[in-house]
């Protein structure tokens, strides 16, 4: 399908003068892989996108009824931008999420897909106020989500409550950690050796 015809054949659920939104779909697995292998800094998912079937399994949460994701289109040339979504709908404190394409990033395409996801679901939903979890050296998301208004909320793993994992990844990669990450987690109160092994928790409150 050609680039001219995509945005033709899939249904526009919002747009402003910059970008579009459409319900992401099944056959735009290879460009949601490329968005996730273009991002992935953190050692921990590194770890777990090494398995082809964790990955295929992680698209086909998005395309489940209970979460609502959407792809990222720029508006004047149709240009694949990356995807943002919600993880679960009709939940009190729904997650948000974004990832984007590094050539997109910086340009103020995350910030406006953010507002147009958050304006589409709030028209239909009710709830608390949005999370929204970030990688702890994915500092463009971090700047994204600060400047929304969102404020640290603790941090979460990934491995569950496997401390055994926890520990591994956090001995292997004590080399990453650097000044950045040393303030990252003196603003989320924690060791800095935790953010090898957690991710970053934002809560975001809309008026």
């Amino acid at each position: 399908m050609s680039k001219e015809s995509v945005l033709d054949t899939f249904s526009i659920l919002a747009e402003d003068e910059e970008i579009i939104l459409t319900r992401i779909q099944e056959s735009e697995f290879e460009k949601y892989k490329e968005v996730l292998c273009d991002n992935i800094t953190f050692s921990g998912m590194k770890l777990l996108l090494q398995n082809p079937e964790y990955v295929k399994s992680l698209f086909e949460d998005l395309l489940q009824d209970e979460g609502f994701y959407c792809s990222i289109w720029r508006k004047k040339n149709k240009i694949f931008c990356g995807y943002c979504g919600v993880k679960k709908i009709g939940v009190g404190r729904p997650e948000l999420a974004i990832e984007l394409l590094k050539a997109m990033q910086g340009q103020g395409i995350g910030t406006r897909a953010i507002h147009l996801l958050m304006a589409v679901y709030m028209r239909e939903n009710e709830f608390e106020y949005f999370r929204c979890r970030v990688a702890s050296d994915n500092y463009v998301s971090q700047h994204l989500f600060e400047k929304l208004g969102a404020i640290p909320n603790g941090i979460s793993t990934l491995f569950g409550d496997n401390k055994k994992i926890q520990k591994l990844i956090e001995d292997k990669n004590k080399h990453l950690i650097d000044e950045k990450m040393r303030r990252t987690a003196e603003k989320f109160g924690v060791e800095p050796q935790k953010l090898l092994s957690h991710i970053l928790e934002y809560k975001l409150v809309t008026d």
